[in-house]
């Protein structure tokens, strides 16, 4: 957050306007020791962003890296799924994930959906 901050007033200062803003907080492996603590300050981070920084502010993680080194490739896919949609829900704007892994593209559709007021169909679950 403290980063995220600084960032966001050093572009004030050049000029960058919050609607140009985007922060990337680092999505790490969960299998890491602390990676389930730092998969939750994530979603924590991007909650409160506009309200520590006064505004609105894009967000967008790198999906894949949650499951990093991951052994059982069903596993991570359950998981990158789980994570997007707690993503989605906290506010993320942009993730980016691996286009050939169907189900986290089918998840990332049926999150806009919803979160979007977007209109839905059973089409977008090409899984």
């Amino acid at each position: 957050m403290t980063i995220a901050a600084t960032l966001a007033e050093e572009a004030k200062k050049v000029g960058l306007t919050p609607e140009k803003l985007i922060i990337d907080p680092i999505v790490v492996p969960i299998s890491w020791d602390d990676g389930t603590a730092q998969a939750r300050d994530v979603l924590s981070c991007i909650r409160l962003l506009p309200e520590v920084l006064g505004f609105s502010v894009k967000t967008v993680v790198g999906l894949s890296n949650l499951t990093s080194g991951a052994g059982a490739k069903t596993a991570a896919l359950l998981i990158e799924e789980a994570y997007l949609a707690m993503l989605a829900e906290a506010g993320l704007d942009m993730v980016l994930l691996n286009v050939f892994k169907k189900r986290s593209v089918a998840t990332a559709h049926f999150c806009d959906s919803i979160m979007n007021s977007r209109v839905w169909s059973w089409g977008e679950m090409y899984v």
